[in-house]
């Protein structure tokens, strides 16, 4: 997801595009941390990840445990229905939006 942000990101001018380019790096933040809580680099966890994606198209983080592997999630039986992941990022959205607001009236008084 991060990596089609950033290719939206590409195409918009001025300071939105710094806006939708820190969006697209919290976005990179799950992999990370599910990364770092296994011990792993969360570094060679994101470049694994990338080139999952771009030779296969269907790759995820697989936990077990404290061990994370990259592979095609359907194998594993795990099903994220596209419904699902575009409500969550709907509603993270939303609530980031909603924190900065707060903190633009509280900067503002």
């Amino acid at each position: 997801i991060a990596d089609k942000i950033r290719e939206e990101a590409a195409g918009i001018e001025g300071r939105k595009q710094l806006a939708v380019t820190a969006f697209a790096d919290a976005v990179d933040i799950v992999p990370r941390t599910l990364a770092a809580n296994t011990g792993r680099d969360p570094i060679d966890v994101l470049v694994d990840l990338r080139a999952g994606h771009e030779s296969e198209g269907r790759a995820g983080l697989i936990t077990s445990g404290d061990e994370v592997t990259i592979d095609d999630p359907f194998e594993y039986g795990v099903i994220d229905p596209a419904d699902v992941k575009r409500e969550a990022v709907e509603s993270a959205t939303e609530a980031a939006t909603m924190i900065v607001r707060i903190d633009d009236v509280i900067a503002a008084e």
